[in-house]
């Protein structure tokens, strides 16, 4: 049975790709083939890992044998010495299709969905901006994204009601994309049966 996240974001957000766009702004985001906003999966598996990880270290469930609830669902980290596939599969998050199709039936309606924002430090000393330091980052309006989770079959750690044990870490994921501490993607995550 595959489940669905829901993500609702609720502020501005970046999900940021590394790359600029010449003078206009140095950070853009995401976007699938058609130009349409999504958070990639390999991003959103690993805001789930965290979530699962703090959880594990709230309630002391860290303390129990190795490999961990987020290694046997996520799989092992990047630096461990021995690696293995978790046993849940994250899709990319993307629009729901009626959405997808509206949108993309007049493509004019893409650019609303974006915004330009920059940003400047400041010398604490004379209130005014430092040289050179005024800084471009494109956004994404608040919009609601689904991804969806499988089980993968034949992962050597198979874990029972996984889909149990990630949603009972939800609440800890405040938020997605860059600049999570600074007020953008402000976020509500919950999990559904996928219809």
């Amino acid at each position: 049975m595959s489940y669905q996240l829901k993500i609702d974001i609720q502020s501005y957000w970046h999900p940021g790709t590394g790359s600029g766009r010449g003078s206009d702004v140095d950070a853009v985001t995401h976007r699938d083939k058609d130009g349409l906003p999504l958070l990639p999966g390999k991003t959103l598996k690993g805001i789930l890992r965290d979530a699962v990880m703090r959880w594990e270290q709230f309630t002391q469930a860290s303390n129990q044998p190795q490999p961990t609830l987020a290694e046997q669902l996520f799989g092992a980290k990047a630096d461990a010495d021995e690696k293995w596939r978790g046993s849940v599969r994250v899709s990319d998050a993307v629009l729901a299709d009626d959405i997808r199709y509206y949108l993309l039936k007049d493509k004019s309606l893409l650019t609303g969905l974006y915004r330009n924002i920059h940003a400047t430090a400041i010398k604490h000393e004379t209130g005014t901006a430092v040289d050179q330091s005024l800084r471009g980052m494109e956004v994404i309006v608040p919009l609601t994204l689904y991804a969806t989770l499988d089980e993968v079959p034949n992962a050597p750690h198979q874990v029972a009601n996984w889909y149990k044990a990630i949603e009972q870490t939800l609440g800890l994921i405040q938020a997605v994309g860059a600049h999570r501490t600074r007020g953008l993607g402000r976020v509500v995550v919950t999990l559904e049966v996928k219809k």
